[in-house]
């Protein structure tokens, strides 16, 4: 019988994710912090998806130490920049429909 071929993915192993990971710097967290967020917008995934296993794993593996946000963070990060962008899109239609007013009244 011949030894089974392997695959790709048969010589790393889900145990081979370092257990003494490198710090990550402040900078570089918000970086992939904001990638991560953007994300989940554009792909509408659930704020969970940094609690699931598989995700957990594959982030170590990418950039180790990396420190996911936790589901909290997200929401609260992912609310804040909605409310922001909300409040600047109601200023620009006051101010859009300021224009056309003063501009009606002069005529």
């Amino acid at each position: 019988m011949e030894p089974k071929a392997k695959g790709p993915l048969d010589k790393f192993a889900l145990t081979d994710v370092p257990t003494v990971q490198p710090s990550v710097t402040r900078a570089k967290q918000d970086f992939i912090d904001n990638l991560l967020l953007e994300m989940i917008v554009e792909d509408n995934e659930a704020f969970s998806i940094v609690e699931r296993k598989g995700f957990v794993k594959f982030c170590s593996g990418i950039v180790p130490g990396y420190e996911l946000p936790s589901r909290r963070t997200v929401t609260n990060k992912i609310s804040e920049e909605f409310h922001a962008r909300a409040q600047k899109v109601c200023l620009d239609y006051n101010n859009d429909l300021l224009l056309v007013v003063c501009t009606l009244q002069d005529c």
